[in-house]
């Protein structure tokens, strides 16, 4: 699959960095006097140096000039990656001296080719990596220990509280009181369903619509139907602001449970109870 990126023409580094510093001093006006507006984060997309006597330098010094701004920055030739590219072939000017090079900057995780390498920059000390692979098994090990310390956390939550197991007077006490132990718990997976939605119910006592829209609108397309019911239940919490009652309203055209459009139902006719 092709990526799309957002493509910059330079002629050298200092015409990315002022662009930069254009942007930072104002979002709403284009950069003046430089050819380039690179957006600081959210963006992705490549910087090319066009008629650059050492385009490896100024990619080099531009990762450097990059650090606070994104974690990576990774150097392609043309359109293509290059991973044949490691510290002992930069210093082979030959296999990357033509006058156009690609610098791609990456917020967020590294980028792949389709041939699953890359070429990554180590920006705090200006080197570059050998290629490589991503390493499948690292991953799935980092994401399961990642999973056991949330509901390592959850568990320690509920043995803390007053109550000491999960129930619903835990789920409302926690609504009300340490809202951030609620969310751990949400997002922890050691919850059963039944009692997920006991607490999705309890997040809706949240000041913040916004929050309460971000945690639980994610659930309203939960497998389960009463987990969907208790998403709503708790968005139904704060009825009375538009945005709400437009995804309630949503859902309940595309519902396929009865009881989860009653309670969609139940919801909104409430408002006029009030």
């Amino acid at each position: 699959m092709t990526r799309s990126y957002h493509d910059w023409s330079v002629v050298s580094n200092r015409d990315v960095v002022q662009g930069m510093e254009s942007n930072r001093q104002s979002s709403n006006r284009k950069a003046t006097g430089t050819p380039v507006n690179i957006p600081l984060k959210g963006k992705l997309g490549r910087i090319i140096f066009r008629g650059s006597t050492n385009p490896t330098a100024d990619a080099m010094a531009l990762a450097l000039r990059l650090e606070q701004a994104t974690p990576r920055v990774m150097i392609a030739k043309d359109a293509t990656w290059a991973p044949h590219v490691s510290s002992k072939s930069l210093d082979t000017r030959s296999r990357l001296s033509e006058p156009k090079v690609r610098v791609a900057v990456m917020y967020g995780s590294a980028m792949r080719s389709d041939s699953g390498t890359y070429t990554e920059f180590n920006i705090r000390v200006g080197r570059v990596t050998e290629k490589r692979s991503p390493d499948l098994a690292a991953l799935a090990e980092a994401r399961r220990r990642q999973d056991q310390a949330k509901k390592e956390q959850a568990r320690e939550i509920i043995e803390q509280s007053s109550w000491g197991r999960p129930c619903k007077a835990l789920y409302f006490e926690l609504g009300e009181q340490q809202s951030s132990k609620l969310i751990a718990l949400i997002h922890s997976n050691h919850l059963a369903n039944t009692e997920l939605t006991y607490a999705l119910e309890a997040a809706g006592q949240f000041h913040s619509t916004k929050l309460v829209r971000s945690l639980l609108t994610p659930f309203l397309t939960h497998e389960k139907p009463y987990v969907r019911e208790g998403a709503v239940y708790g968005l139904g919490q704060h009825r009375g602001v538009p945005e709400i009652r437009e995804i309630l309203q949503k859902q309940h055209a595309q519902e396929t449970s009865p009881g989860v459009r009653e309670a969609i139902e139940d919801v909104l006719e409430g408002d006029s109870d009030d």
